[in-house]
C-alpha cells in the first residue's frame, strides 16, 4: 500500500471535504488494493468538528456486535454524530447498507478501481448476499442515501492520491447519475487537483445548515452562482 499524499489535495477540495463532514453527509471512499483508503478515512475523520461523537467501526466489530443483537439498534443507542466504518466483509453488507440508509454522517469504504466500479461492487455484493433485492432497488438506495464518493488510486504510484471527488445525484433511466466536482489532472512533475466548475446539488443542503462555500471553491463565477 502506498501512503496517501495529502498534499495532492487542493485547498479548495479540502474546504469542500470539511464542509461535507461538518454537514454530516454520507461518503463512500473507494480505491484499488494499493490505495491508502485507511489514510483517506483518517483524513476525513480529522475534518469532523470537535465535540461531536464519532463511532469508529473496526474490522470484525459488526459481526461481534451482531452476536449480541441487532447491530444497527446498538449504533442508534450509542447516539453518534458520525459513524466511520473502516472495513467490512461480505457478511456485514446488509448491516452497512441499512446503516447508510438509517441516518447521516456515515463514512465507509470499498475496494474498486473506478467510481462506477464502486457502485458495481455494491450491486455485486447485493446479488450475492441478498438476491431478493433487485438491481433497481439497490441503485435507488445508493442514489438516495449516498452524497459523495471520494476515489483514490495507489497502483503504479509512489504515493496514493485522490483522483475524484464526485457527487451522487439521482437515478435516471435505471442509471445512477454522478457529477465530478474535483479531478486530479496530470501535469509535468505530478498532478494538479482542480475543480470542474460545477455547482454541487447538495450545496443547498449545506447552506440550510449554515455552511457556506464561496463559488470560487468550485471554479464557478459569482454571477453564475446566483
Amino acid at each position: 500500500m502506498s501512503q496517501l499524499d495529502r498534499e495532492s489535495l487542493s485547498p479548495e477540495a479540502m474546504q469542500f471535504l470539511t464542509a461535507l463532514m461538518q454537514g454530516r453527509c454520507n461518503l463512500l471512499v473507494s480505491g484499488d488494493l494499493l490505495a491508502d483508503k485507511d489514510g483517506l478515512l483518517d483524513l476525513l475523520t480529522g475534518l469532523i468538528p470537535g465535540g461531536r461523537k464519532v463511532l469508529r467501526v473496526e474490522p470484525g466489530a459488526i459481526q461481534a456486535a451482531s452476536a449480541k443483537g441487532d447491530w444497527l439498534e446498538q449504533v442508534a443507542a450509542a447516539r453518534p454524530d458520525h459513524v466511520v466504518v473502516t472495513a467490512w466483509s461480505k457478511d456485514d453488507f446488509l448491516d452497512v447498507l441499512r446503516l447508510i440508509g438509517a441516518g447521516d454522517g456515515v463514512v465507509t469504504c470499498i475496494h474498486a478501481t473506478s467510481l462506477r466500479g464502486a457502485l458495481q461492487a455494491i450491486e455485486l455484493l447485493a446479488a450475492q448476499v441478498a438476491p431478493q433485492l433487485t438491481q433497481k432497488t439497490v441503485r435507488e438506495h445508493m442514489s438516495r442515501e449516498l452524497d459523495v464518493i471520494v476515489h483514490c488510486e495507489g497502483m503504479g504510484r509512489p504515493a496514493s492520491i485522490v483522483t475524484n471527488i464526485t457527487e451522487v445525484q439521482y437515478m435516471e433511466d435505471g442509471v445512477i447519475v454522478m457529477q465530478d466536482l474535483f479531478l486530479a489532472e496530470k501535469r509535468e512533475g505530478g498532478y494538479r487537483f482542480r475543480p470542474t466548475g460545477v455547482r454541487p446539488k447538495l450545496l443547498s443542503q449545506l447552506e440550510g445548515q449554515g455552511i457556506a462555500l464561496a463559488p470560487s471553491v468550485f471554479g464557478v463565477s459569482e454571477r453564475l452562482f446566483r
